[in-house]
């Protein structure tokens, strides 16, 4: 269950990522932004899921 401070931080990062987002898709266009997205996706999709990164 995330704390108070945890979920302030959650959000500001929230907030970062958008604007990240939003900086690729005006520098891209929505097309461009669109594939550049879709391939991400299918790159992460592809990565072995070692377990690593996560708590248990």
């Amino acid at each position: 269950m995330p704390t108070d401070r945890g979920l302030s931080i959650m959000a500001a990062s929230d907030g970062f990522v958008h604007l990240i987002e939003q900086k690729l898709a005006d520098t891209l266009g929505p097309d461009r932004y669109r594939d550049f997205r879709d391939a991400l996706a299918r790159v992460v999709a592809s990565l072995p899921a070692t377990g690593d990164d996560t708590e248990g």
